[in-house]
C-alpha cells in the first residue's frame, strides 16, 4: 500500500502557527486587533516578502500594542501594579488594593463599560452619565478610584488628560445614627467578652475597628496607648484613663502566657463584625461598630478636640461626617421665664 503523501504546510499555515493577529487578505498579510469597536490593520508584506521580515514587523506591533497604556483596561493592569508595589513598602493597606481591585475587575460595571475604550476618546458626558445611572454611593466609589488612576496615566504621559474632571459626585446623605448611652449599654451586656473590650475601645479611643484590632501588646506603653491610624499611617497616643487602664489590664488577664508583638484581640474585622450581628438584640435599633467612632466624637464637649482625636485635618469633616445631630443643639430658654 502506497503511503498518503502529505502536503508540505503552506506558508500561511506556518505564519499563523501561535501568531495572533496574524491576517491574510488575498496577497497582503496584515497586523489586525481591535480597538474602541473598530478594527485596525497594519501591512505587514505580501506573500513575496521574506517570513522574517514580516515576522519581525509583527513582533513590532505586538510589543507596541502591548506597552500602549491608552486604554483604560491597560492603563488599570499598570496602575494596579504601582499600587500593589506601594502595599508592599507599607505605603498602602492590603484592604485598600483589594477594594480597588474589585472596582476594576473585567467584570465590573466599569470595565464593562470603558475597559476596551481609548481613554483619550472618553468624554467628561459619558463619565457623568455613567455616575448617575448606577448605584448612588457604589457609583461614588468607582469615580473616585476612575479619577484617581487616570491622574496618575496624565502625570506619567500615558494619556493626554483626565476625563474624570469636573464630573459630578452623587449626592450623599451623611450617616447620622447617634448610639444612645442606654443602647451602648444594652448592647455591650449580650456581647462576648472579645467583642465587648472592642467595642469600649472603639468607644473611648474614637478608632476604627480595624485599627483597635491591630493593636499589639507593645502598644502599651507607661502613661499612654500607641496605636497607628491604617488609613492615614499616623500614629497617635491616648493618655491612660481609669476607664482604658481597665479593659487592657482585662484583656491582658485573659491572655497571660502572651508574647509583645501578639495582638491584643486576635481576630479580623469580618469576623467581629459577624460575632457582633450574631448577639444583637432585637429590641435595639440596628447600629454598626463603626458608629462607635461617631458616639466618640458626639460625646465629646468640644467639637475642635474630636476634630483632633479622629485624625481629621478639617474640622468640617468631623461635622459633617461623625458629630450627629439627632443629639440636638442645647438651648437655654430661661431668659423667656419672665414673660409667662
Amino acid at each position: 500500500i502506497l503511503p498518503i503523501p502529505v502536503q508540505p504546510a503552506s506558508r500561511e499555515q506556518n505564519l499563523m502557527i501561535k501568531r495572533p493577529n496574524l491576517l491574510y487578505k488575498g496577497r497582503s498579510v496584515y497586523y489586525s486587533k481591535t480597538r474602541n469597536g473598530s478594527r485596525e490593520y497594519h501591512f505587514l508584506g505580501d506573500t513575496n516578502t521574506p517570513d522574517e521580515t514580516i515576522l519581525e514587523k509583527w513582533r513590532t506591533w505586538r510589543d507596541h500594542y502591548a506597552s500602549s497604556k491608552d486604554t483604560l483596561e491597560a492603563l488599570a493592569e499598570a496602575w494596579l501594579d504601582h499600587r500593589a508595589n506601594e502595599v508592599r513598602d507599607g505605603a498602602l493597606r492590603a484592604s485598600s488594593l483589594r477594594e480597588l481591585r474589585k472596582h476594576l475587575s473585567p467584570t465590573s460595571r466599569l470595565m464593562e463599560t470603558f475597559g476596551g475604550r481609548n481613554v483619550n476618546q472618553i468624554r467628561p458626558y459619558e463619565i457623568q452619565m455613567f455616575v448617575e445611572t448606577g448605584k448612588r454611593y457604589q457609583a461614588n466609589r468607582q469615580l473616585a478610584t476612575l479619577s484617581t488612576m487616570l491622574g496618575w496615566g496624565v502625570n506619567r504621559g500615558y494619556i493626554l488628560s483626565n476625563p474624570a474632571i469636573g464630573v459630578k459626585r452623587n449626592k450623599e446623605m451623611p450617616r447620622d445614627r447617634y448610639v444612645t448611652d442606654e443602647e451602648f449599654k444594652t448592647v455591650y451586656h449580650s456581647q462576648p467578652e472579645p467583642i465587648q473590650d472592642l467595642m469600649v475601645l472603639c468607644y473611648l479611643t474614637g478608632l476604627r475597628a480595624g485599627d483597635v484590632l491591630a493593636l499589639t501588646y507593645n502598644s502599651v506603653h507607661e502613661d499612654y496607648l500607641c496605636a497607628i491610624e491604617g488609613k492615614t499611617r499616623k500614629k497617635v497616643r491616648f493618655l491612660w484613663s481609669k476607664s482604658l487602664r481597665e479593659v487592657v489590664e482585662r484583656i491582658k488577664a485573659r491572655n497571660p502566657l502572651r508574647s509583645s508583638s501578639e495582638k491584643m484581640l486576635p481576630m479580623t474585622v469580618p469576623y467581629a463584625a459577624r460575632l457582633f450581628r450574631a448577639n444583637f438584640p432585637k429590641s435595639v435599633d440596628d447600629w454598626k461598630i463603626k458608629d462607635l467612632r461617631a458616639k466618640s466624637a458626639t460625646d465629646r464637649d468640644e467639637p475642635e478636640m474630636a476634630s483632633y482625636a479622629l485624625g481629621h485635618g478639617s474640622q468640617s469633616l468631623t461635622n459633617r461626617h461623625y458629630l450627629r445631630n439627632q443629639r440636638g443643639r442645647l438651648v437655654d430658654v430661661e431668659a423667656l421665664s419672665p414673660a409667662l
